[in-house]
């Protein structure tokens, strides 16, 4: 008899870096860390959709706070973490390896997951030259680095051979440089997830609607109409499709053409799924307004 949990339109894993450089300072009043936990706790604020798993990593992965949807208690679980780093260095793919066995042992291979890694931007270990390739292709990965101090009068090298670096690790498209340009640091929003590099200082207004962009481009739903008949909904449609802008396209206006049932939609991979409901700002209240399951 299977022990998998239920699964869910998407779920959600933290990744967040607890090696020794995080407690280098993010700005005047606070370390990477604590900067971190900032950029969590504006994500918890505004997302408040599927189940969610915090873990911690440097050379090893431990989980934080196992999958959840008590919004709240992570929230407290979160304002109260304190960084109690090691002399070990902090290894990104091993810790994707982690989630990955993580995620199918609860849920099966099909589940599908978005993991955002927090990080304090130095280069990949040398162990990391392949790339990291998830079993799933739907998954996407977004990394934030929260980076040292970047020359912004002329092209830094050093800074260059990181994304380098990270551009490998990744096989995506990454920017190779920061200018005065681009003091704010680059970031790209590809398929596979988003990736962030942001140099110091980390003000905070800064690096929260960076959080915002990749909020709005992956995690929020976007809105449609729901016709059945002469009725007419406003809806949010919550999409798990391998191509974020198609979605955007198709959910402007939906038509209810045929009803399954939940425990035959439950059984189907969840990439040929749509998670939609009422259009009303979904808050702690969102789980007693119903979902629905469109396929």
């Amino acid at each position: 008899m299977s022990n998998k949990m239920t699964q869910f339109p998407e779920v959600i894993i933290i990744l967040l870096d607890v090696s020794k450089n995080m407690l280098c300072l993010s700005n005047q009043l606070e370390t990477k860390f604590d900067s971190s936990k900032s950029l969590l706790l504006h994500f918890l604020s505004r997302y408040k959709l599927n189940t969610l798993s915090i873990i911690s990593f440097d050379s090893i992965c431990h989980i934080l706070q196992d999958f959840t949807e008590d919004y709240d208690s992570l929230i407290t679980k979160l304002n109260q973490l304190n960084l109690q780093p090691n002399d070990s260095n902090r290894e990104m793919k091993l810790a994707c390896e982690y989630v990955e066995n993580y995620v199918i042992e609860k849920f099966g291979p099909d589940q599908a997951c978005q993991i955002i890694m927090l990080t304090d931007g130095r280069s990949p270990q040398k162990q990391e030259s392949q790339s990291i390739q998830f079993h799933n292709p739907s998954w996407k990965l977004h990394i934030i680095c929260l980076a040292d101090t970047v020359t912004k009068s002329e092209h830094s090298q050093t800074t260059s051979q990181i994304l380098e670096e990270y551009k490998k690790l990744l096989n995506r498209r990454i920017p190779l440089s920061i200018t005065k340009n681009h003091q704010k640091g680059v970031y790209t929003l590809e398929k596979g997830g988003a990736f962030c590099y942001l140099p110091y200082p980390h003000f905070k207004d800064s690096i929260l609607s960076m959080m915002d962009i990749i909020l709005e481009k992956y995690f929020l739903p976007c809105k449609g109409l729901l016709l059945c008949g002469q009725l007419r909904f406003p809806i949010k449609v919550y999409p798990v499709l391998p191509d974020v802008e198609y979605i955007h396209d198709i959910v402007r206006t939906l038509s209810i053409v045929a009803f399954k049932p939940r425990e035959k939609l439950l059984g189907e991979p969840s990439i040929f799924r749509l998670w939609m409901f009422v259009d009303e700002e979904y808050d702690d209240q969102v789980d007693k307004q119903g979902t629905f399951f469109f396929s």
